[in-house]
């Protein structure tokens, strides 16, 4: 997969069609489920599709503010409960939400309210969370595309969106060098095509009501994640947003490279100097 070019042409959507998807996308995607690689190896998952009555369940105990958004069809990504295993979803989660965009399809993150009415609701086994859900089908068509700005409850911006998605943050304003709010110079990040590319995916990743509460910080070879408590995500989506931001930066670097590279869970061993409400996520040496 072009995954550059999937991140720009996904978007959120939350309505959709009465239009059934052929079986054999659907099993296209349980396939592509199989092959994917997580952040941490060693947790286990398994995935579910949802249909018909079985979504119907869900009324009230997921969406925004109870409201289930009508999709046709859910994923629902089932996990063991280890240290992590919800950024695992998010990173796992944000795969497959690529690959159903490289099928035609449209999507959309959707939020748990309440894990255990959730899981019996759905009667998920013992020893297994849902750990990510997200619904998809033929989206429809809509007149204008817009983008919430959003930067605290009570200041909200909505803008009419023009072509591929616009980042709320630009990649100038994303990633810092070396420590916290020392600007990173635009002209040494232009000289580095697959790493602009992957700071731009990053930009893009889709987050909770899209505040984008993320920022990283490179410093030589290594990179760190830094993600801040906004007050408005929930403790699992920001883990989510977490997996799905590292998803977009990993998969477009490693289309540029000819190594590999992985992430490691919680702060690196060096002095960032983040404000009290942001912490290190995760970091990586390239």
């Amino acid at each position: 997969m072009n995954y550059y070019d999937l991140i720009e042409r996904r978007m959120s959507i939350r309505e959709f069609r009465e239009k059934a998807v052929p079986a054999h996308i659907l099993e296209e995607i349980q396939t592509h489920y199989v092959g994917c690689s997580g952040l941490i190896p060693d947790i286990g998952t398994s995935l579910k599709i949802l249909e018909g009555e079985a979504i119907s369940r869900l009324e009230g105990i997921a969406g925004y503010q109870k409201l289930l958004i009508p999709a046709p069809y859910y994923l629902v990504l089932l996990s063991e409960p280890k240290e992590y295993y919800v950024e695992n979803a998010g990173y796992i989660g944000e795969e497959l939400d690529l690959k159903i965009t490289s099928l035609g399809l449209d999507s959309c993150w959707v939020t748990v309210l309440d894990k255990e009415a959730a899981k019996a609701a759905l009667q998920i086994p013992s020893g297994m969370e849902i750990a990510a859900l997200i619904g998809f089908g033929y989206g429809k068509q809509e007149k204008k595309l817009l983008r919430l700005d959003i930067k605290t409850q009570s200041d909200v911006n909505a803008n009419v969106r023009e072509g591929h998605v616009a980042p709320k943050i630009n990649v100038s304003e994303l990633v810092y060098k070396e420590t916290w709010g020392c600007k990173f110079p635009v002209e040494e990040l232009m000289n580095n095509d697959f790493l602009i590319r992957a700071l731009y995916a990053a930009s893009l990743a889709p987050s909770f009501l899209n505040l984008q509460p993320y920022r990283l910080i490179l410093n030589g070879n290594q990179i760190t994640l830094a993600v801040n408590k906004d007050g408005m995500t929930n403790a699992n989506d920001e883990k989510l947003n977490i997996g799905i931001a590292l998803l977009h930066f990993t998969q477009v670097f490693l289309q540029g490279i000819s190594w590999n590279f992985h992430w490691v869970m919680g702060s690196p061993d060096q002095e960032l100097n983040l404000p009290e409400d942001w912490y290190a996520a995760a970091h990586c040496q390239v």
